[in-house]
């Protein structure tokens, strides 16, 4: 079980979603906090398509750039990242906080 109140609530909120992606979403962060992932800029920008939504299940670190507007949700960010993100027109966010603009998930591409 994991110790953290915030990652808590978030697991029990998106696992009652009946969104499929929602419930994955859960799955992973009840893994061992070893296994999260850490993903920088550079891959975001490689992977995620415009008008895409990235959600990172980990850490957002600053190697890259980010691409225009890009929104980019996830456990939590670097500093830098966080600041080149926002510097790029675009939009850092908690998964709770895409959970509440986008409770279908559409247009949201899972990075690891």
């Amino acid at each position: 079980m994991k110790t953290n109140l915030q990652t808590r609530e978030t697991i029990a909120k998106l696992s009652k979603s009946k969104v499929a992606m929602w419930k994955r979403v859960a799955e992973e962060l009840e893994k061992p906090t070893k296994r999260i992932a850490k993903v920088n800029l550079e891959k975001i920008a490689k992977v995620v398509r415009d008008g895409e939504i990235a959600l990172v299940l980990g850490k957002v670190l600053s190697v890259g750039d980010a691409k225009n507007k890009t929104v980019v949700a996830a456990f939590s960010f670097s500093e830098v990242a966080k600041q080149k993100i926002i510097a790029a027109g675009g939009e850092a966010l908690t998964i709770q906080e895409l959970y509440t603009k986008n409770p279908k998930g559409s247009k949201v591409r899972l990075v690891k």
